[in-house]
């Protein structure tokens, strides 16, 4: 996104990007990887984000096969994934998919 022409903000954990994304903050995408340090993965992020902000544009990243990103309980549809390893174009690409859904 730096480079892409985005304005980014980045969370050092999936906390501080829910805490981000409970503030007025304006947040257009939120990007992820699935797997993560912490207690709560990229998954559990997409579907608080979700309670938090409904409408919020996602992408996630995963170098993990498709069972990984639907675990869960939740419904985490209307997101796009994002294949590691990608290369910048790629990544474009699943971020301007992502904004359009």
């Amino acid at each position: 996104m730096i480079g892409l022409g985005y304005e980014v903000s980045e969370a050092a954990n999936a906390h501080a990007a829910l805490d981000l994304l409970r503030s007025e903050a304006p947040v257009d995408l939120l990007f992820s990887d699935v797997v993560m340090p912490g207690r709560m993965n990229g998954v559990e992020l997409l579907q608080a984000a979700r309670d938090l902000r409904p409408d919020l544009h996602v992408a996630l990243t995963t170098g993990y096969s498709d069972d990984v990103v639907q675990r869960g309980g939740k419904d985490i549809s209307n997101f796009v994934l994002v294949r590691k390893p990608y290369k910048r174009h790629q990544l474009a690409a699943g971020i301007a998919q992502a904004l359009s859904k």
